[in-house]
């Protein structure tokens, strides 16, 4: 008798739940104000965290790895990822963007100093917006091949999970392209109305196999050591709107040999006095 009576109940709670809604796709950087997706007239990407979290990335060519058109330059030697290119236009003619401020310039001084765009860690991202196509009305004239705008998580995003008023993620991986080990652990916490995330990633790996042929050369031997670290705080008054600081540094140390120049295949052996840079350094 009870299972009568519980069936026409639960049937008439089934009824009178609303069906589910699924809200679209919301993206700013075609227009510089949020807009679905789908009502882009330009061609948008939009790649979220939870993507980025299926497709195992760890670093910005991985996160832009089944884009058409876009991809991440890297350089050969020792100074990894340069930046973007949007159908291919790269270096300074794509526009970049993390939380809204403009990436600076990228610039190289011959073979030994480089300062790429490419400094910022992809377990501290929340999203990615991709427009391709000039964009120099908008951003300025760097955009001229596109705009890649990214966007760091936040302590809300990290404490969506939790139960109370703090959020942990911890993760590690290891990829066996470069032999490389990375652990990232991040912490938010709130009160009242402030906010604050810290992050921290350590990363360290060789170089890149490249599966030579028979008598053909090795990669040039390289030890990458990288620590990123991230200090956001966010403060969220009812009466003055929102606000957050966010302080982030990389330190990235590489040590390669550059046997390729030295007696590799169709290369002649030195003259008996050469000369060699053997140190450089650079303040900026």
């Amino acid at each position: 008798m009870l299972i009568h009576l519980l069936l026409p109940l639960a049937l008439a709670a089934a009824l009178d739940t609303p069906p589910e809604k699924r809200f679209d796709a919301v993206v700013s950087v075609a227009s510089r104000s949020a807009q679905p997706a789908r009502e882009v007239a330009g061609t948008v990407s939009l790649i979220e965290r939870e993507r980025m979290d299926q497709t195992l990335v760890q670093d910005l060519a991985d996160a832009v790895r089944y884009e058409p058109g876009v991809s991440a330059p890297e350089d050969a030697s020792r100074f990894g990822i340069q930046g973007f290119s949007i159908r291919g236009l790269s270096g300074n003619r794509v526009g970049m963007e993390i939380d809204g401020v403009p990436v600076a310039d990228g610039f190289a001084i011959g073979s030994f100093s480089n300062a790429s765009r490419g400094a910022i860690e992809t377990a501290f991202l929340s999203r990615m917006e991709i427009l391709r196509g000039p964009a120099s009305t908008l951003y300025g004239s760097d955009a001229l091949a596109g705009v890649v705008s990214m966007r760091t998580l936040s302590p809300e995003e990290l404490m969506a999970s939790a139960q109370g008023d703090i959020g942990l993620r911890a993760e590690t991986h290891a990829l066996s392209r470069d032999g490389s080990m990375a652990v990232a652990g991040l912490s938010a916490w709130r009160g009242g109305a402030f906010e604050v995330l810290a992050g921290i990633v350590r990363r360290q790996g060789n170089e890149r196999e490249n599966l030579p042929r028979d008598g053909g050369l090795q990669s040039n031997p390289a030890d990458r050591d990288e620590r990123s670290e991230m200090l956001k705080f966010g403060y969220d008054g009812s009466s003055i709107g929102r606000y957050s600081l966010m302080l982030d540094r990389t330190d990235e140390q590489v040590d390669s040999e550059i046997d390729s120049l030295v007696h590799g295949p169709g290369s002649t052996p030195p003259p008996p006095q050469c000369w060699a840079t053997t140190g450089s350094r650079a303040n900026d």
